[in-house]
């Protein structure tokens, strides 16, 4: 028997924001779209946008994933494919701050990259796009402590503006037993 996962339906949960009683001015609301076009994506955050009393987009999210075959270790995949085994990488968070304006007045996003065990291997945030000073880049490299399979941090540098904002050695001893 087919079980149906109904594919490429886009479902919305909305909430809303008023006052104390029923029947009470609204204020806000958010909805919520899912991404539901593949096995894989079925149920990741697509975008996300608050709206006020009238209906104008207040502020927008908008999520970006890129989808790695795990045992091939190749990305993009087909997220068609009913034998692979994949991870749904978020890769880009868009953010869009309207603000009672027509067109968004701030704009900002930030990206992930992965290590091959699905570990966020950079991180980016750029604060305002068109402007380099307000940037910064993380790095994080793991230990892997086998056979335990044991996976921490060891290292993370943080760069802005150009220059090393923080680097950081985690220590890597074993954990006390």
């Amino acid at each position: 028997m087919r079980i149906p996962c109904g594919m490429n339906l886009r479902p919305a949960r909305r909430s809303h924001w008023s006052s104390a009683g029923l029947g009470e001015i609204l204020y806000r609301s958010i909805t919520r779209d899912y991404r539901n076009d593949t096995y894989y994506t079925k149920g990741l955050l697509r975008r996300e946008l608050t709206a006020d009393a009238a209906g104008a987009p207040f502020t927008e999210t908008e999520n970006g994933y890129t989808l790695r075959d795990v045992d091939l270790n190749v990305e993009p995949v087909d997220g068609t494919s009913t034998t692979a085994s994949v991870f749904p990488q978020l890769t880009r968070t868009d953010r869009r701050f309207f603000e009672g304006q027509v067109s968004p007045g701030k704009t900002t996003f930030t990206a992930h990259t992965y290590d091959t065990l699905g570990n966020i291997a950079t991180f980016t945030d750029d604060g305002e796009p068109g402007t380099a000073a307000d940037n910064v880049a993380a790095t994080i490299t793991y230990t892997n402590c086998q056979p335990a399979y044991i996976i921490k941090p060891n290292h993370i540098e943080v760069k802005g503006n150009g220059t090393t904002m923080r680097a950081t050695p985690i220590s890597t001893a074993p954990p006390a037993t």
